[in-house]
């Protein structure tokens, strides 16, 4: 596994692959981010071609969808992204908060 753990328990990861148009973006753009949450609440999290070390646990229109992370859309990737029931915004996002979070594990 990446950062060379053995994994013995069972984990999931989160998975975001779509299209995002930020408010400092002039247009909408390709997004693929994978995070795992850790036990205590902490979480990873990797983007573009890093999350290719988890393809074989990803769906392949994920995987085919990696190599455009970050681009606006085009022709190609457009295609590929209706074939995931996927579109581009139509409008710019107002604003870029993220919100961070902790789990609480009783």
């Amino acid at each position: 596994m990446p950062l060379g753990e053995v994994i013995r328990d069972p984990f999931a990861l989160t998975v975001e692959a779509g299209v995002r148009w930020h408010p400092e973006w002039k247009e909408p753009r390709i997004t693929v981010n994978v995070w795992r949450i850790l036990p205590m609440g902490d979480a990873l999290g990797w983007s573009g071609e890093k999350v290719l070390m988890f393809a074989s646990l990803l769906d392949p229109n994920v995987v085919a969808l990696i190599k455009f992370h970050g681009q606006p859309v085009t022709e190609e990737s457009s295609k590929l992204l209706a074939k995931m029931g996927v579109a581009a915004p139509k409008v710019q996002q107002t604003l870029s908060t993220f919100y961070s979070f902790r789990t609480n594990r009783n």
